[in-house]
């Protein structure tokens, strides 16, 4: 996988959770011009059909698997609910992604390890 950016080069992104924030950071990354809006995907048919009407230009799909498994994908934006999300993590690092995420007061255990995050937003879209 790809993980250098360079100045010119859009980056590759697939948004995962197309809900009040994922279609916030959307919105940011399309005004911005930097980014490949690859993906959008939602369990939630009402909104792959809003992805659809908004970025004809991406994959609208259902199951994220095929986000992460796409090597050309850099980065994974991850705006599904907080019970998920922890989940996603810890596969986005298993296949190589960078991560974009909101994290609230959780816990993450991975390979016997405990960290516990303060309220922290992770981005770089600034």
């Amino acid at each position: 996988m790809n993980t250098q950016f360079s100045l010119g080069t859009k980056i590759k992104v697939g948004i995962i959770g197309f809900g009040r924030m994922g279609r916030f950071y959307w919105d940011a990354m399309r005004k911005s011009g930097r980014w490949d809006i690859a993906y959008i995907c939602d369990t939630n048919p009402a909104s792959r059909e809003l992805a659809k009407e908004l970025s004809p230009e991406s994959y609208v799909i259902e199951d994220n698997q095929k986000i992460f498994e796409d090597e050309s994908v850099q980065v994974v934006g991850l705006f599904t609910l907080a019970d998920s999300r922890m989940e996603q993590i810890e596969k986005a690092i298993r296949y190589g992604k960078h991560i974009i995420a909101s994290l609230l007061q959780i816990q993450w255990k991975m390979n016997g390890k405990s960290w516990k995050w303060p309220k922290v937003q992770m981005s770089f879209l600034r």
